[in-house]
C-alpha cells in the first residue's frame, strides 16, 4: 500500500483483517502495520482458510514481517 492509501484507510476508522501466512506465501506484500497503528487504528488477525485457520499460527508470521 502507498502511504496515502494507508492514511486514508486509517482515517476511515476501519479495522483491518490481516492474513500474514497468506500474504507471505503469495508474496502479496507486507501490510504497513507500524504506520497504520501509529494512527491509533487496530488490526484483526484473520485467515483465508486455504493455508491455515489457526490465528495463533498466524501471529508469529505477523511478528516476523
Amino acid at each position: 500500500m502507498l502511504d496515502q492509501e494507508t492514511d486514508a484507510l486509517a482515517k476511515s476508522d476501519a479495522t483491518v483483517g490481516i492474513c500474514p501466512i497468506t500474504e507471505a506465501k503469495l508474496a502479496a506484500g507486507i501490510f504497513p502495520l507500524k504506520r497504520y497503528s501509529r494512527a491509533g487504528r487496530q488490526i484483526a488477525i484473520s485467515s483465508d482458510s486455504n493455508t491455515s485457520i489457526d490465528p495463533f499460527e498466524e501471529m508469529p508470521w505477523l511478528e516476523y514481517v
